[in-house]
């Protein structure tokens, strides 16, 4: 048999989100930098961030911030986890009604039994569906981030710190 040329035999492929291949990093020298923070409503904000060359050396910011914005996907992560939740009551639910029969001597009623063996069933299906719809923002997140942090040349030509603008490295306005 074959091998498929998309698939070489020998050990499985790297399954990492993303991989970029970066030189070893100097320890001192580096003048800017991306920070990144997670939030509720913009589930990534970053900025880039640059040292100054002053005598006492400031850390400021462009003043334009990034965002990863992921309302749409967020929303159907509730949606899902609230469906999921809804499942485990109804799953409850039922396993009180079976234990209740049980304990007064009752035959198990097979239909209380089929539905709990569905509704479990069902609930596998939404913790999946969550598992990948989480693992498919992480990714995109971590894209979002490398993106950024990788792109080449200068960020910006303005600085804003908290106190004064600055045009360029040096000069105030």
């Amino acid at each position: 048999m074959r091998a498929h040329p998309a698939h070489p035999p020998g050990p499985a492929p790297d399954r990492r989100a993303y991989a970029l291949a970066v030189p070893e990093p100097q320890r001192a020298g580096h003048r800017i930098a991306v920070a990144f923070d997670w939030g509720l409503n913009t589930l990534l904000t970053g900025g880039t961030l640059h040292l100054t060359d002053e005598v006492q050396p400031r850390v400021v910011t462009d003043g334009r911030p990034v965002s990863f914005r992921a309302a749409g996907v967020l929303a159907k992560a509730d949606r899902l986890r609230l469906h999921g939740e809804h499942i485990t009551a109804r799953i409850d639910r039922l396993r009180t009604l079976i234990t209740s029969r049980q304990e007064r001597g009752m035959p198990p009623n097979l239909w209380l039994t089929a539905k709990l063996t569905v509704l479990q069933t069902e609930r596998d299906r939404v913790a999946k569906r969550r598992t990948r719809l989480n693992a498919t923002l992480a990714r995109a997140a971590a894209r979002f981030m490398v993106d950024h942090g990788s792109r080449p040349g200068p960020r910006s030509s303005t600085w804003k710190t908290s106190a004064t603008w600055r045009r360029g490295a040096g000069a105030a306005r």
